[in-house]
């Protein structure tokens, strides 16, 4: 017996109610931003980190631009699935902010790139996201946005001590 001979929306009842309504619910607006929001911050840290691979002048800059490469893109790949089940469309290039700020990266090099990438994507940038992150955490209306938000968080914490460490070794 195949699920084609069934309506649809027969389908998604039943299916609801062996994995509970919000799995197909559409998330709130915020849940929603949310989602957006990081994938745009994570977006911009990607590409600057990948800049950071090849550029400074500080071992210590480059080790810390490999490990936000493989986080951050580790978290994108789980947020473009929450996204693709939840039917929200994600940003896929920085916005004109972070592409100024990434420009700016890209004209720099040595220590001056070593200041600038640990002040602005190291510790401005995740002083951003550890609140959006929270945030969501606290207060996400869909259980699956706030499980990645409360997932994530940790490790976003954790990037934000190790930039703070970086940029007071690079001033």
């Amino acid at each position: 017996m195949t699920l084609t001979r069934f309506p649809k929306h027969l389908i998604a009842i039943a299916l609801a109610s062996v994995l509970g309504p919000a799995a197909y619910a559409a998330p709130s607006a915020s849940d929603t931003d949310f989602m957006k929001k990081a994938a745009q911050a994570g977006t911009m840290e990607i590409e600057a980190s990948r800049l950071a691979r090849q550029k400074p002048s500080d071992s210590a800059v480059k080790d810390f631009a490999a490990q936000m490469v493989k986080d951050h893109e580790a978290a994108a790949n789980e947020l473009k699935q929450l996204a693709s089940r939840k039917k929200v469309t994600l940003p896929s290039a920085p916005d004109a902010s972070d592409r100024a700020t990434l420009e700016a990266l890209k004209g720099l090099s040595g220590a001056a790139f070593d200041r600038r990438y640990a002040d602005t994507v190291g510790v401005q940038a995740h002083m951003q996201a550890v609140d959006l992150f929270r945030g969501a955490s606290q207060t996400a209306s869909d259980t699956d946005v706030k499980s990645f938000a409360s997932k994530t968080l940790p490790t976003l914490e954790h990037h934000l001590d190790m930039a703070r460490n970086l940029a007071a070794k690079n001033k």
